[in-house]
């Protein structure tokens, strides 16, 4: 059935058959947000650099989340094939510091 007015970043991924039951939005920031919970650790160690690799969708939720900002937010980052996205921090805050680069 046509959803002309859907957005994956406020409607989620429609539900299909059983083995794929869809995902709201708030769900995907909660499974960003374990990512994130996982990773804390090694964020806060002297050489607390982390690579996560993965979809580009996912990806632009986990910033939003790592930024403070609902998983919707991760519509406001484009995120273009084959390239890296970089965060850290400036005045001890989360930061986008590199943003669609291809190399680090």
């Amino acid at each position: 059935r046509p959803r002309p007015d859907w957005f994956l970043f406020t409607d989620g991924v429609a539900a299909g058959p059983p083995e794929h039951p869809g995902e709201s939005p708030e769900q995907v920031g909660a499974r960003a947000d374990r990512v994130l919970a996982r990773i804390e650790e090694l964020l806060r160690t002297a050489d607390g650099d982390v690579v996560l690799v993965g979809h580009g969708h996912f990806q632009r939720v986990l910033t939003a989340r790592r930024l403070g900002l609902p998983a919707s937010a991760g519509a406001l980052f484009t995120f273009e094939t084959g390239t890296v996205g970089v965060l850290g921090e400036e005045h001890g805050r989360p930061a986008v510091v590199g943003w669609n680069t291809r190399t680090l």
